[in-house]
């Protein structure tokens, strides 16, 4: 157990570096670091090279030479599924298929910010999966997911980024 001298030290110099992330993200448009899923979105950008997109409700992310082209970064933990959360027909087909790719970043449960893996998905081969999901899910579900077993499973996704290797 921590002092409490000794625990309001380290929340403090956690505030500043929260507040130093935040000045540093500006320029690059991360006008909000607490935005939820930016941090992991930030992490996977830096790791495919591509431009970050941080408007709430667009794509993700963007080719850094065509901004034309644009990708949805999906991330869950090690054992867990990627979600689209809130969706209904029209805004999971918008969600997947404006995107060149979608994105699937598997975190480690223990390291929660570094990545283990991604997967790169067609968006083509992507949607029927999850549509059919959401139509095969109770009315009150407004969220839909696909896990890494399924992605290997049904042959859809290639791996873009191995830790291990």
């Amino acid at each position: 157990m921590l002092k409490k001298d000794n625990y309001f030290k380290i929340l403090g110099a956690v505030v500043e570096l929260i507040k130093k992330a935040q000045k540093i993200a500006k320029p690059i448009g991360v006008e909000n670091i607490s935005q939820p899923g930016i941090v992991k979105e930030i992490i996977t950008a830096d790791i495919l090279k591509h431009k970050l997109n941080p408007v709430k409700k667009q794509h993700d992310a963007e080719d850094p030479k065509d901004k034309n082209i644009k990708y949805e970064y999906l991330a869950c933990l090690e054992g867990r599924s990627f979600q689209f959360d809130r969706v209904n027909e029209e805004n999971l087909k918008n969600k997947i298929m404006r995107n060149k790719y979608v994105y699937c970043a598997i975190f480690d449960k223990k390291e929660i910010i570094e990545i283990i893996r991604i997967y790169e998905i067609k968006p083509k081969l992507l949607f029927p999966i999850l549509l059919d999901k959401y139509k095969n899910s109770s009315p009150s579900s407004r969220h839909v997911g696909i896990t890494e077993k399924e992605i290997i499973k049904k042959n859809i996704g290639k791996i873009v980024y191995n830790r291990e290797l």
